[in-house]
């Protein structure tokens, strides 16, 4: 009998190699993972805590995750949004071969930033409704 957590680290390997030549497939992926998640940290509170964003983390990070893929072991978010790092890192480096891994990363953080900012962490989206219900309050408070 097979376990569902061994197909879906299989499912992600799968996806991962059909994203590998497209940039923005790949920083889509890394947002499936991240609203995939049972804690639903963004990227940048995954970033302070645990996932560390340099080449060396990546590498390892990758490999590790592609073994308890391998292994039928649980597949973190981490371990997905460390595959992906790895991946885009590869993909930037076959386009450009002059590019270093840390500009990669920067290119891959900015582009996250960008298409996805609430799964990437940023505070200060422009809500229109947020803005509504923040100045009926401010009214409300002047009235009283």
């Amino acid at each position: 009998m097979t376990d569902k957590r061994n197909i879906e680290g299989v499912k992600f390997i799968l996806k991962l190699d059909m994203s590998a030549d497209d940039e923005r497939k790949l920083v889509q992926l890394a947002k499936e993972a991240i609203d995939d998640s049972h804690d639903k940290r963004t990227f940048l509170e995954r970033k302070n805590q645990d996932l560390r964003v340099n080449p060396t983390s990546i590498n390892l990070g990758a490999a590790i995750g592609s073994g308890h893929a391998m292994m039928n072991n649980n597949l973190s978010t981490n371990d997905k949004l460390y595959m992906v790092m790895n991946k885009y890192i590869k993909l930037m480096q076959q386009k450009s071969p002059k590019i270093t891994k840390e500009k990669a990363l920067d290119n891959f953080c900015k582009i996250f930033a960008a298409e996805f900012p609430n799964e990437y962490g940023i505070k200060n989206i422009p809500n229109r409704s947020i803005g509504l219900n923040a100045a009926i309050i401010k009214k409300g408070r002047e009235l009283i």
